[in-house]
């Protein structure tokens, strides 16, 4: 999301992301011996957010789906891409 805002200065339409832009990932697994239980665990962090930690990316554009929306098979993102 950061590269597409900074070298093809898109604009993000749509709802905020579920998850912090700064956070953990590239997960590996091993299983403990005796219990057989699996563990995971991350082995980098990724900073995309330089200057803060917030909960979540904002969109430039927020337009949130709805419950009809999504009943009626309408895309609203799409529908305000389509109106500009």
């Amino acid at each position: 999301m950061v590269e597409l805002k900074d070298r093809a200065r898109a604009k993000l339409v749509g709802e905020p992301t579920a998850e912090k832009p700064n956070s953990f990932g590239e997960q590996r697994f091993f299983d403990l011996p005796n219990s057989r239980l699996r563990v995971i665990y991350s082995t980098r962090y990724y900073r995309f957010a330089k200057n803060a930690d917030p909960p979540d990316w904002e969109p430039d554009q927020r337009v949130d789906l709805t419950a009809a929306d999504f009943l009626a098979g309408r895309d609203p993102v799409l529908g305000w891409i389509e109106r500009q």
